[in-house]
């Protein structure tokens, strides 16, 4: 989900300026029709008589509008996704029922919602695993990789490294902290 949400943020960005380019453009089509149409029914140029100061804010207001709409939306849909799979998990509900659950409610494709289904699992495992071994009073593990050659480089860097629960690799975060990540924390 974190995963997800850094998306997110990085789309409504993305999704901010386009928005603001649309309406900036609409703005400048709008005033080009509208002076136009004054021009061919009053035979009078306005175009030297219209100031794009009132303009400007009433498209800065819109954009704003728009800006929060499309952050509303995605929080929403995130939030969505994060209580229907954690819920789904809680269950005891496979990664295919998570998947296909998603697929039908949210309206992701195949891929995409088996890849958060398996990847919120794995996350939850992986933090239940890190509790559970500090509660033990494991402060250290081992982290191993599956050695299948689809593991990301720095987790096969970090293959039979000893960390501390208390200081994540910085490159990697925890086992299972990256999505889609197989790793496992053993206990030291």
């Amino acid at each position: 989900i974190e995963g997800l949400r850094a998306e997110a943020a990085r789309l409504e960005a993305e999704a901010s300026v386009k928005a603001s380019a649309a309406i900036g453009a609409e703005g400048a089509r709008h005033t080009k029709k509208w002076t136009a149409t004054v021009a061919s029914q009053a035979q009078i140029d306005v175009r030297y008589l219209l100031g794009d100061n009132d303009l400007v804010d009433l498209l800065s207001v819109r954009s704003e509008e728009f800006n929060r709409l499309i952050k509303s939306l995605s929080t929403e849909a995130l939030d969505r996704i994060e209580r229907q799979t954690l819920g789904a998990i809680f269950e005891g509900r496979s990664n295919a029922d998570i998947a296909k659950a998603l697929q039908e409610s949210e309206g992701l494709s195949r891929n995409r919602a088996r890849l958060i289904a398996r990847d919120q699992a794995s996350k939850l495992n992986g933090a239940m695993n890190a509790f559970r071994q500090e509660q033990a009073g494991i402060s250290h593990y081992r982290w191993t990789t599956i050695l299948d050659g689809r593991e990301r480089p720095s987790h096969n860097a970090n293959n039979n490294k000893i960390f501390p629960w208390a200081k994540p690799p910085k490159a990697t975060g925890h086992p299972g902290h990256d999505i889609n990540c197989r790793c496992r924390a053993l206990a030291v």
